[in-house]
């Protein structure tokens, strides 16, 4: 419903400019994708993770510095060091809950059921 604050359904700046944004333009934290209009988190780059021209995870962030050296061929899409950093997010999570269904992380997505 246009009005509401969220753009979504039918909505766009056209027909519903007081919710969504002009063509090129992002939100605080996002950066345009560099091949289309979508949004994409500004901490994609550089975050170990290929946001390349196939759009592997829906973006092409290879006009900002080629995602800040993702897109250099060097990075692997298992996320380097960022991955890492996130397996021990995930075994934080582990260790404090004592369900934990479902993780979904930039690159990575896992089901995990741990009943303790």
């Amino acid at each position: 419903m246009c009005g509401d604050g969220l753009c979504n359904g039918d909505e766009d700046y056209y027909n519903c400019p007081d919710d969504c944004n002009a063509p090129g333009e992002c939100d605080a934290g996002y950066v345009t994708d560099c091949v289309d209009d979508d949004c994409c988190p500004e901490s994609w780059i550089g975050d170990g993770f290929e946001d390349c021209e196939d759009q592997a995870y829906g973006c092409d962030l290879t006009c900002y510095d080629n995602d800040g050296g993702d897109c250099d061929g060097g990075s692997t899409t298992t996320g380097g060091t960022t991955g890492v950093v996130k397996i021990v997010m995930i075994v934080n999570l582990i260790l404090q809950l004592t369900v934990v269904n479902v993780v979904i992380l930039h690159g990575m997505s896992m089901v995990l059921t741990v009943l303790i």
